[in-house]
């Protein structure tokens, strides 16, 4: 596990002369969990990293960033390859992938079979659009 986005938030955290303790009350996430996070014992999940992001002083789009959960150029070519042979499901991602929230769901792609990547692309179309026809 990398503690890439640990080392980051540690920094910030470190900038702006916050203890754990303060950093705790302020964003609502346990001191012993952000240490851990720090530590690089945890990865912090999305919802985590908004809550820290504005008692960092820092966007939530970059708490993501740093964490590998956008932006991920490894990830984004597995599932390049993943669809290299099927224009239709290609063609699906890159409407989907302009959705950060849905995006998110394959920050563990690098994990996933190609036939996984498909078939999870095929669900967020559906959810797509089902919001669509709600909306």
């Amino acid at each position: 596990m990398t503690s890439n986005i640990g080392d980051f938030i540690k920094k910030l955290r470190n900038k702006n002369n916050m203890t754990l303790t303060y950093l705790e009350n302020k964003s609502g996430v346990s001191n012993s969990h952000i240490s851990r996070i720090e530590r690089g014992l945890r990865e912090p999940s999305p919802d985590t990293l908004k809550k820290l992001s504005g008692p960092l002083g820092v966007s939530y789009k970059k708490l993501l960033k740093v964490a590998g959960y956008l932006d991920n150029e490894e990830q984004d070519k597995k599932i390049e390859n993943a669809l290299s042979n099927d224009p239709e499901l290609k063609e699906i991602w890159e409407q989907i992938s302009k959705r950060d929230s849905l995006k998110l769901l394959f920050k563990q792609s690098k994990d996933m079979t190609d036939e996984d990547i498909k078939q999870m692309i095929r669900i967020m179309n559906a959810i797509n659009e089902n919001e669509r026809k709600n909306n």
